[in-house]
């Protein structure tokens, strides 16, 4: 798979790891005082376009592989990744005089975030949590009508 970040050359997510690598790639381009704020919400943007843009993986599915021993969840990603190495996400990234945009697209389905506020239980985990994570990191989270563009938000201070 690849990740697109404004139009640069893409990096190559092929496991977890770089995973790791290309979520740091996007945390980098803003600027250093707004970084600690914003990590972890584009950690979960990236991984949910990831997860269930590319790779289609259900909420239900994946805290079952994370129940499993021997890190079942990870080498499912691992091998996954491998499957979908043609497929995309692009961020972009817009620094104006007192906002911060970035835009996460994958060319899945999308989903219908206007139940994300109804946060279903899925066993000991949360649905869309990733997505209440982020709300939590950003000052603006929206998304396209289909579910499969999210845009957030920083404004400068």
């Amino acid at each position: 798979m690849k990740l697109v970040i404004d139009n640069l050359a893409p990096h190559t997510i092929d496991d977890v790891q770089s995973i790791k690598i290309g979520i740091e790639a996007v945390v980098m381009k803003y600027p250093e005082k707004y970084r600690n704020k914003i990590r972890l919400g584009v950690q979960e943007l990236v991984m949910n376009a990831i997860e269930h843009g590319v790779i289609g993986l259900g909420s239900k599915k994946k805290y079952e592989l994370k129940r499993q021993k021997e890190n079942a969840y990870k080498k499912y990603l691992n091998e996954q990744l491998k499957k979908h190495i043609q497929c995309r996400i692009t961020v972009g990234y817009v620094e104006r005089e007192t906002t911060i945009k970035l835009v996460v697209s994958d060319h899945g389905n999308g989903f219908d975030w206007k139940k994300v506020s109804n946060n279903k239980r899925c066993g000991f985990y949360v649905d869309s949590m990733g997505i209440v994570i982020s709300k939590d990191n950003f000052d603006e989270l929206s998304y396209n009508e289909c579910g499969n563009v999210v845009t957030a938000v920083v404004y400068k201070k």
